[in-house]
């Protein structure tokens, strides 16, 4: 659906929603004002998910998103693998492009009627990441103190110090980059011998 626009993108949003077992109410005259647009639009939304799209990736139903069954109802041919979903991440993205197409029909509605814009929602702010210490005769083992203690109580301190010095030297020599030295030397730490410590694949070039 890129490039469907942001009615599209609404409509989907609340089918995959509201939609059980396969099956949805969509009445665009319930949903105009619900979703911050005009029942012409929500119309010509579910017409386009109606519609066969040879590019789609499910070829049932001829890549058809909706299947009318009735005046307002549809089937979700693809309900199932959608109700499948369990990564958090997914669901948490249909949301967003619903919410983000929500608020972009209510500021364009918002303009029409000579009412000031919505303001747009600032984003939250950045957690600030943990103070980390240089270590090592080169500096190039930074660890922050939970790091360092974790590092002491899965591996023993004797240990943690071998593969610190192990890194500090690598990286210095070979002018790599690390990018956690934390997760590198828990990788190492997993390997036996000196050669497959070089290895690591928590260094990179």
């Amino acid at each position: 659906m890129y490039g469907a626009g942001p009615d599209v993108f609404a409509v989907w949003g609340y089918t995959i929603a509201n939609a059980v077992d396969s099956q949805v109410e969509l009445n665009a005259a319930y949903l105009a004002p619900l979703i911050g647009t005009t029942v012409e639009r929500v119309q010509a939304a579910i017409a386009y998910l109606c519609a066969s799209d040879p590019r789609s990736r499910s070829k049932g139903e001829e890549g058809r998103r909706l299947v009318p069954e009735g005046e307002f109802a549809y089937r979700v041919p693809n309900h199932d693998r959608y109700r499948r979903l369990r990564d958090e991440r997914d669901r948490r993205e249909y949301m967003r492009t619903y919410q983000q197409a929500r608020r972009a029909r209510r500021r364009v509605a918002a303009q029409e009627n000579g009412a000031a814009p919505l303001a747009p929602k600032p984003p939250n702010p950045a957690k600030p990441a943990p103070a980390r210490q240089a270590y090592g005769e080169f500096g190039h083992v930074k660890l922050s103190a939970a790091e360092l203690a974790k590092l002491a109580d899965k591996l023993g301190v004797a240990r943690r110090e071998e593969l610190m010095t192990a890194l500090d030297l690598d990286v210095e020599a070979n002018g790599r980059r690390v990018k956690s030295a934390y997760a590198t030397i828990l990788k190492w730490a997993n390997f036996r011998g000196e050669k497959d410590c070089k290895t690591s694949f928590g260094v990179v070039p």
